[in-house]
């Protein structure tokens, strides 16, 4: 009797201890990235990942894994991982934001790009440094994209027109021979339509 009732403390009290502790969700994994050149690792948390050039070419490339809207909010955070120095860039459907030392600029076609390249950061960002996390919001209207880097207005630029659908991504660009990584965390992107 007293071996049934320890028994069935036991398990009552392993049923509350289920009921109390965390769930083990197993090992996380990068399956919203896929790798278009360089390779995409989990980024320690289930809301991050790492990005690596495998070092033959200067640019590592990752998109996710689905179509996204073209109009709305795409958030991310981006950390440059390595010492070395180039753009990080992140895909959005019709065009990029370009981030380099200290300088942001959005490219959606040739004409646009060599009218109003990259422009300094404004004064809050002004000597920031690439390797630190920097959180990047682009809001794409009709007409317009504004751009908030940590939290402050980067400025707006004008586009023609904008996709209807289209690639979301990161892109890392460094040296020939390096491997450039980046950390990409928290992304957030429009609801569908």
């Amino acid at each position: 009797m007293r071996a049934r009732a320890t028994l069935i403390l036991v398990s009552a009290v392993t049923a509350l201890a289920a009921d109390v502790a965390p769930a083990s969700a197993g090992p996380c994994t990068v399956g919203s990235w896929v790798a278009v050149a360089g390779t995409v690792s989990d980024g320690r948390d289930c809301r991050a990942a790492v990005l690596t050039a495998d070092g033959t070419g200067a640019t590592a490339r990752t998109t996710y894994g689905a179509p996204v809207p073209g109009i709305g909010r795409f958030a991310i955070t981006l950390q440059r991982l390595t010492p070395d120095r180039g753009s990080l860039q992140l895909e959005f459907p019709g065009g990029y934001l370009l981030m380099i030392d200290g300088h942001v600029g959005v490219y959606t076609s040739e004409a646009q790009w060599a009218e109003t390249g990259y422009r300094p950061l404004p004064a809050p960002l002004t000597g920031a440094p690439q390797h630190a996390a920097h959180r990047l919001e682009v809001d794409v209207g009709a007409r317009t994209i504004a751009v908030r880097v940590d939290g402050v207005a980067a400025g707006v630029w004008a586009i023609p027109a904008h996709a209807a659908t289209g690639m979301f991504g990161v892109l890392v660009a460094g040296a020939r021979g390096t491997r450039s990584r980046v950390r990409i965390s928290d992304w957030a992107l429009p609801a569908p339509r």
